[in-house]
């Protein structure tokens, strides 16, 4: 989205990037500021990615990858609350052709039945099952991590992104939103003391019924102007669907704060994985033997030793068990 792009470089700037003390983004931050955003992340790696052009547009599609997943987790429909769907400041899917949005459709339902699927089967009854989940709440990681990878490298790979940064940048992502759910987290918890005890007013008590716009400034703040991601303000955009409950409800809160609790670790243990990743292909690079310059006997073994050659490499090949 070139036409939402430019407003958003400080977002980008502040997301995954050096914060130093020189004007860039239309903004000037501090020496006294000079820390970073991602801790692990090298210092020489962060200025390159700030600097050269040709980088900004990896970090380009990781900025707008990253509102997109922050867009979807506001945006999870249980048809109780409103709508964020028409929020996020990305394509519309409405914008795509019937027979796309047909197609979309189909095989979002069919995830969504595997992955109701997987989690709701008890893995204790199943016996032994070695490395598998061995619970409800570790099995919906284990197909969250694979759907945001696998989505990630494969609409990163459209972009395009560099092949290679792919890993670091999906690392960067994650650990951006994953800073943003533990803050929204913490404001969450707190404001649910508030709206739902007598500590600010005699008045309220576990049966308080807030507002829905309670909850949806604490997200938009958190989101939006503390971490930068494209968001409209739910304030002056009203949602596509204003849901079937006109307010809010202690269990509401309670289940936003499972929400919360599960991305931290669906997105901890994703930069686990892309960790792996890097350390696996590394490993692979080292032992890789010379080319003996042997050439296929055929078409088709030339394409199958490609297609396994990418596969082995590849960042969005990542594997799993469904229920059956």
């Amino acid at each position: 989205q070139a036409s939402v792009w430019p407003p958003l470089r400080r977002a980008v700037a502040q997301s995954f990037l050096l914060r130093c003390g020189r004007r860039r983004f239309g903004v000037v931050w501090p020496v006294s500021c000079g820390v970073m955003s991602i801790p692990w992340m090298p210092r020489e790696v962060s200025t390159r990615l700030y600097e050269r052009e040709h980088e900004l547009e990896n970090v380009k599609t990781a900025y707008l990858l990253s509102t997109a997943y922050a867009g979807g987790f506001l945006a999870r429909e249980d048809g109780r609350r409103p709508a964020w769907f028409n929020r996020m400041k990305l394509m519309p899917v409405t914008s795509l052709t019937p027979d796309l949005q047909e197609h979309l459709a189909n095989a979002c339902h069919v995830i969504c039945m595997k992955v109701r699927q997987e989690v709701t089967s008890e893995p204790a009854q199943q016996g032994p099952r070695g490395d598998k989940p061995a619970t409800g709440w570790q099995a919906g990681l284990l197909c969250a991590r694979v759907l945001w990878r696998t989505l990630y490298a494969t609409a990163a790979s459209k972009a395009p992104m560099s092949r290679a940064g792919a890993p670091v940048l999906f690392m960067a992502s994650c650990e951006s939103m994953r800073q943003a759910c533990k803050k929204l987290l913490t404001q969450v918890w707190l404001e649910t003391q508030t709206q739902f005890t007598s500590k600010m007013s005699k008045y309220r008590n576990i049966k308080s019924r807030p507002n829905w716009s309670v909850l949806e400034g604490l997200q938009y703040d958190v989101f939006c102007k503390q971490c930068g991601f494209g968001l409209h303000n739910p304030s002056e955009k009203q949602a596509s669907s204003a849901g079937s409950k006109p307010a809010s409800g202690l269990q509401d809160w309670l289940e936003e704060v499972l929400a919360l609790r599960f991305a931290i670790d669906w997105l901890s243990a994703s930069m686990q994985d892309a960790q792996d990743f890097i350390d696996q292909q590394t490993r692979r690079l080292q032992k890789k033997p010379a080319p003996r310059g042997r050439v296929p006997g055929d078409p088709v073994e030339a394409q199958l030793m490609a297609l396994k050659e990418k596969s082995v490499d590849s960042f969005a090949m990542m594997w799993t068990d469904d229920a059956e």
